[in-house]
């Protein structure tokens, strides 16, 4: 499903396939970059932008960890912490897809999860899940008078 998405990191609107990015455009409606992504939700593969095309590489929790430019040069490379903030980086070619390939607000320093906010600085969340929390208690197997309580 095709959909449209306003957006405060950059002056101008996304659009999405589903849960990924697939373009960005500017307010006269000018594609300022297309995105192709992988099978898998956050798994970005190339961005174009430009008429440059360059390439996603990521780690195992699917962070971006350099834009490779077609012709095999290394046009960006990121690294974090635990908790998703940037230690280093090198490059110049804009790229909102980071920590998680989840987009990056630079002008806030936020990261936009679809359905809520984190800031890596703090290493949490700052916006409520929408879906709520709800505990439960179970019985651990086995046992008549322990409880367990589990998220």
């Amino acid at each position: 499903m095709l959909y449209l998405l306003s957006r405060s990191w950059f002056d101008g609107l996304v659009y999405r396939d589903g849960p990924n990015l697939l373009e960005e455009v500017d307010q006269s409606g000018n594609v300022l970059a297309k995105y192709t992504h992988g099978a898998d939700i956050d798994e970005p593969l190339s961005e174009l932008r430009s008429g440059i095309t360059n390439y996603y590489e990521q780690d195992v929790l699917g962070s971006v960890t350099s834009l490779t430019a077609s012709v095999g040069t290394i046009a960006n490379t990121y690294t974090y912490d635990t908790f998703g903030k940037l230690t280093a980086s090198t490059g110049s070619t804009t790229n909102p897809l980071r920590y998680t390939a989840r987009e990056f607000d630079a002008e806030t320093g936020i990261y936009y999860y679809r359905a809520r906010y984190y800031d890596s600085n703090a290493g949490r969340f700052i916006t409520e899940d929408p879906m709520g929390f709800h505990a439960e208690t179970r019985r651990l197997p086995g046992s008549q008078d322990q409880k367990c309580t589990r998220p």
